[in-house]
This record gives structure tokens, sequence and C-alpha cells, in this order.
């Protein structure tokens, strides 16, 4: 999903040329060849950070350990509705630390049970929202 948008919001076929052409690009990284590999891990670790921070949130991952719960999780995980990974939040964090949401208290760390389950209440609240409830 994350490249289908890519390619949509931006024609990207000549990112390689556009490094070369971009002088600072070039005075950092010293070659082309460390541009390029710059620019790939830049872009590389901004998407790998944001999908893990977003499947995270309150301990998620740790869900998909349970046998019984891993193919749900992977079908809304899959699922474009549901799990809306956004390149261009992404862009715009591109270099920007990333946190994983979690609450915990002094003594007691709080996770979901469910996959996903902020996503959901997020949705259900959205619905309390528009109907006035």
């Amino acid at each position: 999903m994350i490249i289908s948008q890519k390619e949509e919001l931006h024609n990207e076929e000549g990112w390689a040329i556009a490094e070369a052409l971009n002088p600072h690009s070039l005075h950092e990284g010293g070659t082309y060849l460390n541009t390029l590999l710059r620019r790939i891990d830049d872009d590389l670790t901004s998407y790998l950070s944001y999908t893990v921070e977003y499947v995270d949130r309150w301990n998620n991952l740790n869900l998909y350990e349970d046998e019984n719960l891993q193919q749900f999780w992977l079908k809304v995980f899959r699922n474009d509705d549901i799990c809306k990974l956004d390149y261009a939040a992404i862009k715009c964090r591109r270099n920007e630390e990333v946190a994983v949401v979690h609450q915990a208290t002094a003594d007691v760390g709080l996770s979901c049970k469910f996959p996903f389950s902020w996503l959901f209440m997020s949705a259900i609240e959205g619905q309390f929202t528009t109907s006035g409830l």
C-alpha cells in the first residue's frame, strides 16, 4: 500500500537523477554512490520505523505470538480499510524520532488484548461522534 501511495503522490522514477543534481546531497555523501545509499537508508529507516511504531502500539506485536490470533492479526494488518499506513505521513516524519505508544503505570504496563484494538475503538468513537451520541 505504501509503495502504491508513493507512486500516486509523486513520480519518483527520476529520484536518482534528482539526487545526482543536488549539490547539497552530493557534498554530504561524498560520492554519488554514497549519496544514493544515504537516501535509500533514510527512506527505508523511515518506512520501517513508522511501520513498527504503527503495529506495536499498546504492545500489539506481542499478540502476534499467540497462534490463535496470528491469522486474524495478519488479516487486519493487510486490510487497507482498517490499517492505514500513510506514505505522506511517513515522508513528513522522515527525520523525526519515532516513539511507540504505550501506556504504563509505575507497577503495571498496559497493553491491548485484541489485535489493533485502537483502530476499532477509533472507528467506533468516530461513529458516535458523527451520530451525535
